[in-house]
């Protein structure tokens, strides 16, 4: 199986991923890769001088990130109908908790890849999480909700709000994948050491998101007789790439992107709404035989200042050849 390069997320504080509401009562569950890549081309281009963002960005291919549990791995469930067989409960009885997974351990989800049959247990399911065993005391994270009361600057009165903060155990924490050449690989890593220092996320300035950085390598499989592409990350097709790709025997999903220019080092931008775009979301199983490499969108906003810079979202794409089965 093919050996990859992991960035693990350590120690992580507690974290609140926003969801592109002006609200702070639900937090977004996951860190997407476009939103890693942004962030590593923002702290590059604070130190970088004439900083070339476009060929940052596609010097390299990154996954979204995964939860981890000591040297237990997870990777996101495909999209679609698990195939499944249980050893103690008819499968209709857990359908729901089936539906609702979002992760699997490692050793599960490559034979899922190999288009095979997993025989589970009922104790197996764990929330978002299937196991690879039931003998586990894997506590993951917890999400809690606070109440919060800003100081007014001007005397006046104002209103509580609530914030919900996702907190990691001290053995958990959130991985993703890299794929790039040895030279990116170690500016890749130095960068995400700033991130951790730095911190990701709302809260920032309180050492919200804030995490320390481990390098690890981890085996993935390639299914032989592979008829589908999975997507470890978010994805925009060319045209050509789109006309390769079988979407009526695909299961995917797109998802709306947009948001702020949060991490612009100019002050006056950081308030801008950038331009939105339609994205293959990690998981989606998309049927094709083609390499897909996804690319970049510029979302700069439409706004008239010399002084703007140009703004990307990576929507190239960390696939992994899998078979399909048919639901």
């Amino acid at each position: 199986m093919p050996t990859y390069s992991i960035i693990k997320f350590c120690n992580i504080s507690p974290m609140h991923l926003g969801t592109g509401r002006a609200t702070y009562e639900k937090a977004a569950t996951d860190l997407h890769s476009d939103t890693l890549s942004a962030a590593l081309a923002a702290i590059y281009a604070q130190t970088a001088p004439n900083f070339n963002a476009k060929g940052f960005m596609e010097s390299f291919v990154i996954s979204s990130a995964f939860p981890f549990y000591g040297n237990r791995y997870f990777l996101p469930k495909p999209i679609g109908r698990l195939n499944v067989n249980l050893s103690d409960c008819e499968e209709e009885s857990v359908r729901k908790k089936l539906k609702k997974l979002k992760y699997i351990e490692l050793p599960l989800w490559e034979q899922i890849a190999r288009g095979e049959a997993v025989k589970i247990s009922k104790k197996q399911i764990m929330g978002d999480f299937l196991a690879a065993d039931s003998n586990n005391d894997i506590e993951m994270l917890a999400r809690h909700t606070t109440q919060r009361v800003p100081v007014s600057r001007t005397g006046g009165n104002e209103d509580p709000y609530y914030i919900e903060r996702t907190f990691f155990s001290p053995q958990a924490g959130l991985y993703c994948i890299i794929d790039c050449n040895e030279h990116t690989k170690g500016l890749i890593e130095n960068l995400f050491v700033q991130l951790g220092e730095a911190g990701i996320g709302s809260y920032k300035s309180t050492g919200g998101g804030q995490f320390t950085v481990e390098t690890a390598t981890i085996e993935l499989p390639h299914a032989n007789d592979a008829n589908s592409a999975l997507l470890l990350s978010q994805y925009i097709p060319t045209e050509e790439e789109l006309g390769k790709i079988d979407l009526n025997a695909s299961r995917y999903e797109l998802m709306l992107r947009n948001g702020y220019m949060a991490g612009s080092s100019v002050q006056q931008f950081t308030h801008l709404q950038k331009k939105s775009v339609y994205m293959f979301k990690c998981g989606s199983l998309l049927a094709t035989n083609s390499n897909l490499e996804g690319k970049l969108a510029d979302v700069t906003p439409a706004w008239n200042d010399n002084a703007m810079h140009p703004v990307l979202r990576s929507g190239r794409s960390f696939i992994l050849p899998i078979k399909m089965q048919e639901q």
